[in-house]
């Protein structure tokens, strides 16, 4: 028979198991209502890309996460603040795109527009951007951090105030680029081409590189002390 004290315990044990599951239930839930917003999010701007109304409907703060937008054309659309994280824009036409305060952290960008694009102040860590054209795209104040570029010229590109630490730059040619307290801590410039006038974050102290790095004539090498150029984390 049981004592008053084990009744208590059992009674408090099947009570926290039964919230924990609802809890649990409730999680899993809201997991797939979001994957189902995603998904009518999905064909909603497939649609309106697919129409030529891109540049009509605002697309701002809509949420994308982890979706295919390969190869739509999205030129002048409106996605500021929109969420793009893990998201495939792969062919994405993004020209003359708003993209201030867009979430497009570890998206993947092969062979996307992003010409005359706004991406100020977004979030572009773990970014993969490959043979991307930028020409007169926008990056001030973007957070780029252990984004990787693996294309050969960005163009003229505005990177004023922006934080690519630990990026892979390796190879890429900014010659034509705007960088202005450009954050470069860590980053590996193997072989990059930076640009003639270039003014580098204070906290630009460590970098990868090597004798193919082409610096801003007169630029003291001799300040940057070469980091690590492992990046296999």
């Amino acid at each position: 028979m049981l004592t008053a004290r084990e009744a208590v315990v059992g009674f408090i044990s099947a009570t926290l198991v039964a919230v924990l599951t609802v809890i649990s239930q409730m999680a899993i839930d809201d997991r797939r209502e979001d994957e189902a917003d995603r998904r009518e999010n999905l064909r909603f701007i497939r649609e309106q890309a697919a129409d030529g109304k891109a540049d009509k409907v605002s697309f701002r703060g809509i949420d994308l996460t982890g979706q295919n937008l390969s190869g739509l054309d999205l030129r002048h659309g409106d996605l500021e603040g929109a969420i793009l994280k893990d998201a495939d824009l792969t062919g994405t036409d993004l020209r003359n795109a708003n993209l201030h305060g867009a979430d497009l952290r570890s998206t993947t960008m092969k062979l996307t527009h992003l010409e005359s694009a706004v991406l100020t102040d977004a979030m572009l860590q773990r970014a993969n951007l490959l043979d991307v054209t930028m020409d007169g795209a926008v990056f001030d104040g973007a957070d780029m951090r252990k984004s990787s570029w693996s294309f050969f010229n960005a163009g003229q590109v505005s990177l004023f105030e922006t934080d690519l630490s630990d990026a892979e730059i390796a190879g890429v040619d900014m010659t034509h680029a705007t960088i202005h307290e450009t954050k470069l801590l860590g980053a590996d410039l193997r072989g990059a081409q930076l640009p003639q006038e270039a003014n580098f974050s204070r906290y630009f102290l460590s970098a990868c590189f090597d004798e193919d790095t082409r610096w801003p004539p007169g630029y003291r090498t001799q300040a940057i002390i070469k980091g690590s150029c492992d990046y296999s984390g």
